[in-house]
């Protein structure tokens, strides 16, 4: 994926988006390792934090994809 001058993609295509999205996440969740490994590190808000940078991912994804919401199945009465 190519990056204009100001940082942002260049390209539309949502598979190479989520891709450099997921490259981004695991650089970010490989310094969350680090900091896991120190033991001055309250380890409670390390996990919360992770969390909620996994959820954010995954959430900035499903809107580069722009996945359509399921309807749900209706059970039927007849069975």
């Amino acid at each position: 994926m190519s990056i204009s001058p100001e940082g942002w993609p260049t390209s539309n295509d949502p598979l190479r988006i989520t891709a450099e999205n997921g490259r981004l996440e695991e650089a970010v969740l490989h310094q969350l390792d680090q900091l896991a490994r120190l033991g001055s590190i309250d380890q409670r808000w390390l996990s919360v934090g992770r969390t909620h940078i996994e959820q954010g991912f995954m959430a900035v994804n499903r809107a580069v994809a722009r996945l359509p919401r399921q309807t749900p199945v209706k059970p039927s009465l007849d069975d």
